[in-house]
């Protein structure tokens, strides 16, 4: 049985192959990724589903998916959030757009970066009217939390926030 060699480097063992071009790949030639890393996508892109990337497909089609991904991520953690308890501090804030509902998170933390994440991906750079809440789930002895929250997405000014005031 004869075995393919790499499309790249041209050495005679090569297991990978592109998910995109379907060329094969040697270890060193292949280029992974983790299909884990991009979740907070409410879709992941079908570019990023692959797990093993030549070098010419990984810059031309992977790599500017992964940049905007951490673009939206850096605008994520800097999203303005208002809890709903905060009436008095957003009431001046628009409320136009529906909702954003994450369902299902691991810990507070992470459902607040999902409703941030989502706010950014749509443009906004806040988030009012936020709800966070817990659930117990048991499985006979053992027992976790299941975290989900709502929050609704708006543009704010920066300029025109009373800094005094502490977020969420």
């Amino acid at each position: 049985m004869e075995t393919a060699a790499c499309s790249i480097c041209l050495k005679p063992k090569a297991p990978y192959e592109c998910g995109v071009c379907l060329s094969t790949l040697c270890k060193k030639c292949a280029r992974f990724l983790d299909v884990e890393d991009y979740t907070f996508f409410k879709r992941v892109p079908d570019i990023l589903t692959k797990s093993i990337y030549c070098n010419p497909c990984f810059a031309a089609k992977a790599e500017p998916m992964i940049h905007r991904y951490d673009e939206i991520m850096t605008r994520a953690r800097e999203v303005i959030v208002f809890g709903d308890d905060q009436g008095k501090e957003s009431k001046y804030f628009s409320r136009l757009e529906p909702a954003i509902e994450i369902a299902e998170c691991a810990d507070r933390d992470e459902t607040l970066l999902r409703l941030a994440f989502g706010a950014a991906q749509a443009g906004f750079n806040g988030l009012v009217d936020v709800s966070i809440t817990s659930e117990k789930v048991r499985d006979h002895a053992f027992q976790k939390l299941k975290w989900r929250g709502s929050g609704i997405p708006t543009k704010i000014d920066p300029k025109k926030l009373n800094k005094n005031k502490s977020f969420l």
